[in-house]
Parts: structure tokens; C-alpha cells; sequence
């Protein structure tokens, strides 16, 4: 992931703002099938390809000290990827689909500046 912040600092206060954009590389391994659909078609399998993803954040950080911080961010994805479905079932064959996903990212920390 590469992202591009910028830190606006409120003017006599501890708080600043920050927001940034980014591209990110997803990449999917081990997907696992619930139990639920295991039982109805034992040898389902997923495998997705890997992808690029543009993100976007926006936050806020709180300075203690100089030197202390706390930090919360909220972020967003947005990518779709190439997904292969196989049943093992002939009458099925191999399916094939994209997957849109936009999941939210947030972040909470503790900084402390060296």
C-alpha cells in the first residue's frame, strides 16, 4: 500500500486533521468456505484473483505532548477482482464472476515521536 496523507494542523490547538489517498495490491489466499455451504456442496472452492485497490482516508490526531499522540483513521477500498468458483459437480462446471468489495478500515493507535 502507498498512501498520500496531509496533515492539517489547526492553528493553537493539539488536534490536526489528516486525510489521504492511496493504491493498494490485494492479494486473496486461503478462502474458506462456511460450514453451512460445505455441507450442501463439499468440494466448492473460491480462488480470486489479485488486484489493485484505490483507497481513501480520513482522520484525526490529538496530541498529548510533543512527543505523544493518539490517532483515529477511517479508510475505504474500492476494487473488484476475478473469482473462479468450482463445485465439482459436472453440471456446474467452473464458474467465473467479479467481485466488487469496498470494505472500511479503522485505525486507532498510539504514536510516539522520536
Amino acid at each position: 500500500t502507498a498512501i498520500f496523507q496531509y496533515h492539517f494542523p489547526i492553528a493553537q490547538s493539539k488536534f490536526a486533521i489528516h486525510a489521504g489517498f492511496g493504491l493498494a495490491y490485494v492479494h486473496f489466499y486461503n478462502i474458506e468456505v462456511v460450514d453451512e455451504v460445505k455441507l450442501i456442496a463439499p468440494e466448492l472452492t473460491f480462488d480470486a484473483d489479485g488486484t489493485f485497490a484505490t483507497l481513501f482516508q480520513l482522520g484525526g490526531q490529538w496530541n498529548f505532548t510533543e512527543k505523544l499522540s493518539v490517532r483515529f483513521t477511517y479508510g475505504k477500498m474500492f476494487f473488484d477482482g476475478d473469482t473462479v468458483i468450482e463445485s465439482g459437480l459436472p453440471i456446474l462446471g467452473k464458474l467465473t464472476t467479479t467481485v466488487k468489495v469496498d470494505p472500511a478500515v479503522t485505525m486507532f493507535g498510539f504514536g510516539y515521536r522520536f
